[in-house]
């Protein structure tokens, strides 16, 4: 049995939905059912019924839901007791630095939030933070000996015959991915509608722009923009009617539900990141405690 097996299951029975709780939770609908149908199988008992109006409990499946929900508070209890145990204990006791050049998505969506819990647990690491595109990061980790970490974002598409990831393993560096999510076509809801569901194809002839991040090699059409921030990108979105290309994630951190929507691309579109660093560079304790912690900030199926 596994906690989020137990998570999967108490959210798809709040909401009677597996399409509403598998938006929620940032997984297929397949894997949401995959879940409770272990669980199931696991504990050897029918938990929920399915009908056309949705998911509900069974009789048992009630009387088990409270037994769930009293295991996540216990472990919830246990884990935020460790947390504070663990800041208590690393609190001043480890000292270094860490330079790090840090790719602008990754800024916008994700670096600020680690790097606040980073320096609750550990104070006396000092870290400096540089943003560029992929490119640029590749060059200050090659040449100037001063940068000694990236993190780098992927596009990985088959529409592209660029690919990032042998570009970064051709100029001698390490690259360790630490983040895969697929990438959806996001827009305010009139623009969306305008497809009727229907999945965007990028070889159509579509007057709206379309926005993505600049990542040091320009490869797209004269309908495409590159922009360095979603700040501007979500400002093409509003009042210009362009597209944008984000994950699921970035689209719950950066836009409101009530007035924009997404739809998928008609071929898998997968957005990665990955630490890049020397192949002969050896990282120091500092260095190493917050790979270890930033990786251990993104929990996936």
């Amino acid at each position: 049995m596994k906690l989020s097996q137990l998570y999967y299951f108490l959210d798809a029975v709040e909401s009677h939905s597996l399409h509403k709780s598998a938006e929620r939770c940032n997984i297929s609908v397949q894997g949401i059912s995959k879940a409770i149908r272990c669980l199931e199988e696991e504990l050897g008992v029918t938990l929920v019924t399915r009908t056309s109006k949705g998911i509900f409990l069974t009789e048992t499946g009630e009387y088990l839901a409270e037994k769930f929900y009293d295991m996540i508070k216990t472990y919830e209890e246990i884990t935020e007791y460790c947390k504070k145990l663990n800041v208590s204990t690393n609190k001043q006791t480890i000292k270094g630095e860490i330079r790090i050049a840090v790719t602008t998505r990754f800024i916008d969506s994700y670096f600020g939030k680690i790097m606040n819990k980073f320096r609750v647990k550990y104070p006396e690491i000092k870290i400096y933070v540089e943003t560029f595109d992929n490119v640029k990061i590749i060059g200050k980790i090659k040449e100037t000996g001063t940068t000694n970490l990236g993190i780098v974002s992927i596009i990985e598409s088959k529409v592209s015959s660029f690919n990032m990831e042998e570009y970064i393993k051709g100029e001698n560096l390490y690259l360790s991915k630490f983040y895969k999510s697929e990438m959806f076509l996001c827009g305010t809801i009139k623009t969306i509608s305008k497809f009727e569901d229907k999945i965007y194809k990028m070889g159509l002839d579509y007057k709206n722009p379309v926005v993505s991040y600049r990542y040091g090699v320009d490869f797209l059409d004269e309908t495409q923009y590159q922009l360095n921030s979603i700040s501007a990108q979500k400002e093409m979105i509003t009042n210009q009617g362009a597209l944008g290309a984000f994950t699921l994630d970035e689209f719950n951190i950066h836009f409101n539900k009530k007035r924009y929507a997404y739809i998928p691309f008609d071929h898998t579109l997968m957005l990665s990141y990955g630490f890049i660093r020397k192949k002969d560079y050896e990282l120091t304790q500092a260095e190493e405690l917050f790979v270890e912690f930033l990786i251990n900030s993104f929990v996936f199926e």
